[in-house]
């Protein structure tokens, strides 16, 4: 298992923030780099960036279906679905939250009056 530490300038209006920041950033990048073996462009990072996005906005539309709508998807089921996130890759996770809220219209479920 991979651990480390990104270091935040202790006083983010200093001029040396934005150059410490980004020494930080790229000391990461060459450590992940080492450990996979390859280099990782700033496409792949932009790509990488932008699904894990579409990811995030899937589970809050979820999140907030399950509030509006609670009998559609159980607490359970959304728990799972999100939990599952920790296991998969991201591009799968991201297609499975995709069907989920596709097939969400199409459920029934029995709106019950409870706590």
């Amino acid at each position: 298992m991979y651990v480390d530490f990104l270091h935040l300038p202790h006083n983010p209006n200093s001029k040396s923030s934005t150059d410490f920041l980004v020494t930080e950033y790229l000391r990461l990048q060459e450590h992940l780099e080492a450990l996979n073996g390859h280099h990782v462009s700033d496409d792949a990072l932009n790509e990488a960036i932008t699904l894990y996005n579409v990811n995030r906005a899937l589970t809050r539309h979820l999140y907030d279906e399950r509030a509006r709508q609670p009998h559609l998807i159980r607490t359970s089921e959304l728990y799972a679905l999100v939990r599952v996130g920790n296991f998969l890759p991201v591009a799968q996770h991201t297609e499975l939250l995709r069907r989920t809220v596709s097939d969400l219209p199409s459920r029934v479920g029995k709106q019950r009056d409870s706590i």
